[in-house]
Order: C-alpha cells, then structure tokens, then sequence
C-alpha cells in the first residue's frame, strides 16, 4: 500500500507552478535571511551557506535581465521582418502599374512572366514562399528592363535583400532567445535543488523546532495548492 508520506520526499521547489520570478523573490529572500548579522541559537553555518548560494543566484537573475533583453530584441526583428515582407509583397503590384502595365497589356505573353499566378499571388504569399515567387518576378523585369526600365529589377531585389536579411536576423534572435531560456531554466533548476538542501540543513539544525527553519524561506510568494470550490 502506498504511504500517504511518500511526497514528502519530492523537492517541491522543483514545482512547475513556481515562476521565474516567483523563484528569484523566493531565492533572494533566502539569501538575506541566510546573510542577517543576528541568527538564531542552534542555526548552521548561514554565512557559509550564503556564500554557497550567492553565486547561482546572481547569475539566475542576470539570466533573467538577459532573456527579458533577448525577448525584446527577438520582438523587434519580428517586426522589422513583418515590415519588409509587406513592402516586399505589395511592390509588385505597384510595380505593374507603374511600369508593366504602360507597356504590356494584361494577359500577354510578357505580362504572364512577371504574374504567371496573378497579381494576388504575391499578396497572399507566405515567409516561406515569398522568395520564390520574387525571383521569378526579377528575372522577367529583368529581361523586360529595355521596355519598362532596370528600376523595377533593382528595387525588386533591393526588398528582397532587406526581407532576406531581416529573416536571418529573426533566426538569430529566435535562436538566442531559445539559449537563454534553456540556460534560464538551468539556472532555476540548480537554484532548486540547492534551496531543498538548505531547506534540509535548516531543519536538521532546528529538529527540535522546525518551525524556526520558517523565517529562511518565504513561501507566501508561491501558488497555492488549494483547488478552488466548484461554481454553484
């Protein structure tokens, strides 16, 4: 039969529920308790155990400044993407307008190699299929450029560049983005398995009056477990 004590011997500071946030308040209170001039009789080594905790906890919440940076800048290069591509999706339509269709009456021969799916083909293209559908469009400017001028090949490819490298810097972003998570997540889980250690030394050396260990951690921060009453 199963013993209705077995959980008592889970890290709970492992918990999914407890947030970034949530761990670097509970963590940091820890460390000012731990680092407090006044300690009660029979404490351990709190100065020791502070130092051992400082470390990994400054560099948890250097993570947290870093990933919150990352985040923002991983935000930016999306919109600059989103940007570029629509500019990039809307120029050949205005391009025919402008220069195509002065020249070449839709439906022609010449017309088809620039919009062999229609105008909306570029309107309604995706990241993924975009590049695909301009370069097709730059060689038929291109070999029209006698008729309807080199400018139309030229932007093209000008919005197709700045599409391009605007991807790559997204990848980039997403890229550290996803590093500094992980790297957060680390953090946090080294943070947790030292702060049950300490939890341990805290009522060992209180095992007379565990309730002393209390004034180490600030569990108030953390979600409850309560489940809330069902709705009437």
């Amino acid at each position: 039969m199963s013993s209705p004590f077995k959980n008592r011997f889970k890290n709970f500071f492992l918990s999914k529920n407890i947030s970034r946030e949530a761990m670097k308040q509970l963590a940091g209170d820890h460390l000012d308790a731990l680092e407090a001039p006044k300690q009660p009789a029979k404490a351990p080594d709190t100065a020791a155990m502070a130092a051992e905790l400082r470390p990994l906890y400054d560099a948890f919440q250097a993570g947290l400044g870093t990933g919150a940076a990352g985040v923002a800048q991983k935000q930016g290069a999306t919109t600059v993407q989103d940007t570029a591509f629509t500019t990039l999706t809307a120029y050949p339509a205005r391009a025919a307008r402008q220069f195509i269709m002065p020249k070449f009456e839709e439906n022609s021969a010449p017309y088809e190699e620039f919009f062999p799916q229609g105008r909306a083909a570029f309107t309604t293209a995706s990241h993924k299929n975009i590049g695909t559908r301009m370069k097709a469009f730059i060689i038929a400017a291109k070999k029209y450029q006698g008729e309807i001028g080199a400018e139309v090949a030229t932007t093209a490819q000008a919005l197709l560049t700045a599409f391009e490298q605007a991807g790559a810097a997204q990848g980039k972003a997403d890229k550290a983005t996803k590093d500094s998570s992980q790297a957060i997540r680390a953090d946090q889980q080294a943070l947790a398995v030292l702060l049950f250690a300490h939890y341990g030394t805290l009522i060992a050396a209180f095992a007379e009056n565990p309730e002393q260990a209390e004034a180490y951690f600030n569990f108030s921060i953390l979600p409850s477990n309560k489940k809330k009453p069902p709705v009437a």
